[in-house]
Protein backbone atom coordinates (compact mmCIF):
# COMPACT_ATOMS: atom_id res chain seq x y z
CA UNK A 1 0.00 0.00 0.00
CA UNK A 2 2.70 2.06 0.73
CA UNK A 3 4.50 1.89 -2.66
CA UNK A 4 1.59 2.92 -4.18
CA UNK A 5 1.46 5.76 -2.30
CA UNK A 6 4.72 6.87 -2.79
CA UNK A 7 4.13 5.59 -6.45
CA UNK A 8 1.28 8.66 -7.04
CA UNK A 9 2.98 11.12 -5.11
CA UNK A 10 5.76 11.20 -7.66
CA UNK A 11 3.96 10.81 -10.43
CA UNK A 12 2.16 13.65 -9.06
CA UNK A 13 5.14 15.51 -8.33
CA UNK A 14 6.64 14.61 -11.95
CA UNK A 15 3.32 16.41 -13.82
CA UNK A 16 3.36 19.28 -11.91
CA UNK A 17 7.36 19.35 -12.50
CA UNK A 18 6.34 19.33 -16.27
CA UNK A 19 3.57 21.53 -16.12
CA UNK A 20 5.51 24.21 -14.68
CA UNK A 21 8.87 23.54 -16.34
CA UNK A 22 6.25 24.18 -19.97
CA UNK A 23 4.54 27.08 -18.02
CA UNK A 24 8.12 28.58 -17.36
CA UNK A 25 9.98 27.96 -20.54
CA UNK A 26 7.77 30.56 -22.71
CA UNK A 27 10.37 33.06 -22.62
CA UNK A 28 13.00 30.76 -23.64
CA UNK A 29 11.78 29.10 -26.65
CA UNK A 30 11.24 32.75 -28.36
CA UNK A 31 14.37 33.74 -27.34
CA UNK A 32 13.40 36.45 -24.40
CA UNK A 33 15.59 37.37 -21.44
CA UNK A 34 14.29 37.57 -18.05
CA UNK A 35 14.45 37.11 -14.63
CA UNK A 36 14.24 33.30 -13.37
CA UNK A 37 10.44 32.62 -12.31
CA UNK A 38 9.76 30.83 -8.36
CA UNK A 39 7.29 27.77 -9.03
CA UNK A 40 3.51 29.05 -9.10
CA UNK A 41 4.67 32.94 -8.42
CA UNK A 42 6.33 33.35 -11.20
CA UNK A 43 8.89 36.47 -11.13
CA UNK A 44 5.78 38.22 -8.58
CA UNK A 45 7.34 36.19 -5.47
CA UNK A 46 8.52 39.37 -3.60
CA UNK A 47 4.95 40.92 -4.20
CA UNK A 48 3.41 37.95 -2.80
CA UNK A 49 5.54 37.95 0.37
CA UNK A 50 5.07 41.80 0.67
CA UNK A 51 8.87 42.85 -0.33
CA UNK A 52 8.37 44.82 -2.43
CA UNK A 53 5.04 46.38 -4.70
CA UNK A 54 4.41 45.73 -8.38
CA UNK A 55 6.13 49.01 -9.23
CA UNK A 56 9.34 48.46 -7.24
CA UNK A 57 9.38 44.83 -8.50
CA UNK A 58 9.39 46.69 -12.12
CA UNK A 59 11.69 49.04 -11.70
CA UNK A 60 14.20 46.05 -10.45
CA UNK A 61 13.41 44.41 -13.73
CA UNK A 62 13.83 47.33 -16.19
CA UNK A 63 17.05 47.94 -14.41
CA UNK A 64 18.70 44.86 -14.36
CA UNK A 65 17.98 44.09 -18.01
CA UNK A 66 19.46 47.99 -19.21
CA UNK A 67 20.39 46.51 -22.89
CA UNK A 68 16.77 44.88 -23.87
CA UNK A 69 14.37 45.86 -25.91
CA UNK A 70 11.78 43.79 -23.79
CA UNK A 71 12.14 41.26 -21.36
CA UNK A 72 9.75 38.28 -20.15
CA UNK A 73 8.50 38.32 -17.02
CA UNK A 74 5.57 35.93 -14.94
CA UNK A 75 3.02 36.41 -13.52
CA UNK A 76 1.90 33.68 -11.94
CA UNK A 77 2.32 31.10 -14.81
CA UNK A 78 1.17 33.99 -16.92
CA UNK A 79 3.99 35.10 -19.37
CA UNK A 80 4.11 38.82 -19.24
CA UNK A 81 6.65 41.33 -21.41
CA UNK A 82 7.51 44.20 -20.47
CA UNK A 83 8.78 46.81 -22.96
CA UNK A 84 11.96 49.02 -22.69
CA UNK A 85 12.17 50.14 -26.10
CA UNK A 86 10.31 53.96 -26.40
CA UNK A 87 9.84 53.06 -30.11
CA UNK A 88 8.55 50.16 -29.21
CA UNK A 89 6.49 51.37 -26.61
CA UNK A 90 5.22 54.12 -29.09
CA UNK A 91 3.93 51.54 -31.92
CA UNK A 92 2.00 49.47 -28.79
CA UNK A 93 0.18 52.03 -27.67
CA UNK A 94 -0.59 54.85 -30.40
CA UNK A 95 -0.61 51.82 -33.77
CA UNK A 96 -1.28 48.62 -32.77
CA UNK A 97 -3.30 49.52 -29.37
CA UNK A 98 -6.13 47.40 -30.82
CA UNK A 99 -4.32 44.10 -30.58
CA UNK A 100 -2.70 45.16 -26.80
CA UNK A 101 -6.25 46.29 -25.34
CA UNK A 102 -6.00 43.68 -22.20
CA UNK A 103 -2.69 44.53 -20.48
CA UNK A 104 -3.33 42.38 -17.75
CA UNK A 105 -3.43 44.18 -14.34
CA UNK A 106 -6.87 44.64 -13.73
CA UNK A 107 -7.58 46.11 -10.26
CA UNK A 108 -10.91 45.27 -10.03
CA UNK A 109 -14.78 45.07 -11.40
CA UNK A 110 -15.87 48.38 -9.30
CA UNK A 111 -17.79 50.91 -11.00
CA UNK A 112 -14.98 53.90 -9.47
CA UNK A 113 -12.65 51.95 -10.85
CA UNK A 114 -13.04 52.31 -14.67
CA UNK A 115 -10.10 53.97 -16.34
CA UNK A 116 -8.12 53.43 -18.81
CA UNK A 117 -5.42 51.97 -16.67
CA UNK A 118 -8.16 48.90 -15.49
CA UNK A 119 -10.27 48.75 -17.76
CA UNK A 120 -9.93 45.59 -20.81
CA UNK A 121 -11.96 44.74 -23.58
CA UNK A 122 -14.74 46.65 -25.20
CA UNK A 123 -14.95 49.17 -22.22
CA UNK A 124 -11.37 50.21 -22.62
CA UNK A 125 -12.18 50.97 -26.40
CA UNK A 126 -15.16 52.99 -25.61
CA UNK A 127 -12.93 55.31 -22.87
CA UNK A 128 -10.52 55.21 -24.90
CA UNK A 129 -12.48 56.94 -27.55
CA UNK A 130 -14.07 59.36 -25.83
CA UNK A 131 -11.19 60.35 -23.64
CA UNK A 132 -9.19 60.67 -26.44
CA UNK A 133 -10.44 64.16 -27.50
CA UNK A 134 -9.72 65.60 -24.23
CA UNK A 135 -6.07 65.35 -24.66
CA UNK A 136 -5.42 67.45 -27.90
CA UNK A 137 -2.38 69.92 -28.36
CA UNK A 138 -4.48 72.99 -27.62
CA UNK A 139 -6.42 71.62 -24.62
CA UNK A 140 -2.98 70.62 -22.59
CA UNK A 141 -1.62 73.66 -23.53
CA UNK A 142 -4.56 75.36 -21.73
CA UNK A 143 -4.34 72.93 -18.65
CA UNK A 144 -0.71 73.65 -17.87
CA UNK A 145 -0.79 76.99 -16.08
CA UNK A 146 -3.93 75.03 -14.26
CA UNK A 147 -1.30 72.30 -13.41
CA UNK A 148 1.57 74.59 -12.95
CA UNK A 149 -1.37 76.03 -10.22
CA UNK A 150 -1.25 72.48 -8.20
CA UNK A 151 2.26 71.77 -8.89
CA UNK A 152 3.28 74.92 -6.61
CA UNK A 153 0.88 74.02 -4.08
CA UNK A 154 1.87 70.76 -3.67
CA UNK A 155 5.54 71.75 -3.18
CA UNK A 156 4.46 74.57 -0.59
CA UNK A 157 2.34 71.65 1.49
CA UNK A 158 5.67 69.11 1.27
CA UNK A 159 8.02 72.02 1.87
CA UNK A 160 5.83 72.70 5.30
CA UNK A 161 5.71 69.21 6.07
CA UNK A 162 9.58 68.76 5.92
CA UNK A 163 9.99 71.71 7.84
CA UNK A 164 7.82 70.67 10.64
CA UNK A 165 9.49 67.01 10.40
CA UNK A 166 12.65 68.90 10.94
CA UNK A 167 11.84 71.22 13.87
CA UNK A 168 10.26 68.06 15.63
CA UNK A 169 13.23 65.91 15.19
CA UNK A 170 15.45 69.02 16.41
CA UNK A 171 13.55 69.75 19.44
CA UNK A 172 13.89 65.71 19.85
CA UNK A 173 17.47 65.21 19.70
Amino acid sequence: MIGYVVSAILVLFSIVYYWLKTKYSYWCKKNVVGPAPAPFVGTFGPIFLRKMSPGQLLSEIYKKFPNEKYVGIYQGTKPVLVLRDINLIKQIMIKDFGQFQDRGFKISDGESDKNLFSVEGDTWRVLRHRLTPIFTTGKLKTMTPLVLKSVDKLLAYTDDIVERKMLIMKFVL
